[in-house]
């Protein structure tokens, strides 16, 4: 049995992105990543027993569970535990209302987003919180949280969907709350698998930096990191309701709701702001090669960046452009973007610190998940809602945005922001500019 990171099995090194997490979390510029999930069960039967014989079934399954990164400072690389600790990997408490009251989500997502991973024996670097009504057995809240070393958000959606399979098909018997770890071996990270060209012009815009006084982006880069949570829901019909829209005006759900969120900012924001940066996440599984698929658990995502101005363009024509951003990301195939620039840091931690006191680049950020790639018709455990949430970062957009849709066709977007960098009144303001603003749309039309 292990007692410190010296003494556990090595595995493959960190690629930069895998880097790039691990230097945020030792550093407390970035925690993690959460997904939570409201599942249905068609018995009240103690979930116990049942949860941890699935995720016994999930850490054989997916080797990435069984792995935490050490030796962050000097060559950082991945190890395998040599058993999980079930007992302290799950919490569960009852609360009455959970699954309505999105106060009590937000808060268990506050208390998880501030929370970091640091190494203990049996513990690996992914938790589960669960809660219960007790006057409500039908349903129950679990919230998948996790260093971003570890996996993307596409990932956790994979997790929750394998996990709704393992729970229906755990059946009864004893379970044990000490999980060998897989022996699999880890996925490839992104880079052994796929070039990321980096143009001699993109590196040297990297060096460069400039913030013009009219550029909104919060409060500078700035340590201690303490996260802000809060959220909003769109209706099934709503979000029906704007995707035909979008197929109408020849965008996607991702550039209006970028192009809704700038505008809300400049409703907020005082008139000497009339620019602002959104950054934007995609993933890149689809162009990459086998092993990695649909259903693989790592880290394979990219980012690219979008510019507003106050006095643009309709709101349509905007999301029209944005949308054409969106599509030469995806043509560029991970080229000329920050995920591959990560490979000519030399200093990672350096290059954190130095960002300290600087402006940050970007105002606000939408991580657009998606929704679960597959409806399984299924007895026993159901994913209804789902709600994907990041903790603040120091070196971050003032606010993410985060979006996923959940089988009961409703998108959860959650706002986190780092205390003292935007006050919660500005965010809170924003949020109910932009729900104004979807009504709006949605309103025209019927």
């Amino acid at each position: 049995m292990e007692h410190s990171e010296d003494s556990l099995p090595r595995l493959r090194p960190l690629g930069p992105i895998e880097q790039y997490s691990a230097f945020r979390s030792h550093l407390g510029i970035y925690l993690n990543v959460c997904v939570t999930a409201i599942y249905q069960r068609e018995d009240g039967r103690p979930l116990k027993p049942v949860l941890y014989r699935a995720l016994a079934a999930m850490i054989e399954k997916h080797p990435i569970l069984s792995a935490v990164p050490v030796d962050i400072p000097t060559k950082p690389r991945f190890a395998r535990l040599s058993h999980i600790d079930l007992d302290q990997v799950v919490t569960s408490r009852e609360v009455q209302g959970c699954a309505e009251d999105k106060a009590i989500l937000e808060q268990m997502l506050q208390d998880q987003h501030n929370l970091q991973f640091l190494y203990r024996p049996g513990v690996p670097f992914w938790r589960i919180c669960v809660l219960e009504d007790p006057s409500d057995r039908a349903r129950f809240v679990l919230c998948f949280c996790f260093h971003h070393a570890l996996a993307d958000t596409k990932s956790a959606l994979v997790f929750h969907e394998d996990l709704e399979h393992e729970l229906s098909a755990a059946g009864e018997g004893a379970f044990t709350t000490l999980v060998a770890a897989s022996q699999a071996p880890l996925l490839p990270n992104i880079e052994a698998i796929h070039e990321l060209p980096i143009s001699p012009q993109y590196l040297a815009s990297q060096k460069v930096s400039s913030h013009p006084p009219e550029k909104w982006s919060g409060a500078p880069q700035c340590l201690p990191v303490r996260t802000r949570v809060s959220s909003m829901w769109l209706a099934s019909a709503t979000l029906a309701d704007l995707k035909k829209q979008c197929r109408d005006q020849k965008t996607t759900i991702t550039a209006l709701m970028m192009s809704l969120i700038a505008r809300s900012f400049f409703d907020v924001l005082p008139a000497e702001y009339t620019r602002i940066q959104g950054d934007a996440a995609m993933s890149l599984r689809s162009i990459l090669p086998l092993p990695i698929t649909s259903r693989s658990m790592g880290c394979y995502i990219a980012t690219f960046d979008e510019q507003y101005a106050r006095n643009s363009e309709s709101v349509w024509q905007e999301a029209r452009r944005t949308k054409e951003t969106i599509d030469r990301a995806v043509r560029g195939q991970g080229a000329d973007m920050p995920l591959g620039y990560l490979g000519h840091v030399p200093d990672m931690a350096q290059w954190f610190l130095d960002k300290i006191g600087k402006p940050r680049a970007a105002g606000f950020e939408l991580s657009n998940v998606g929704f679960l790639e597959s409806d399984r018709a299924q007895s026993g455990y159901r994913i209804q809602s789902l709600l994907f949430s990041q903790c603040a970062g120091a070196c971050s957009p003032a606010v993410k945005v985060s979006a996923a849709t959940g089988r009961d066709g409703r998108m959860g977007l959650a706002f986190s922001w780092q205390e003292g960098v935007v006050a919660d009144t500005t965010v809170l303001e924003v949020m109910q500019r932009l729900e104004r603003k979807v009504m709006n749309i949605v309103g025209r039309r019927n």
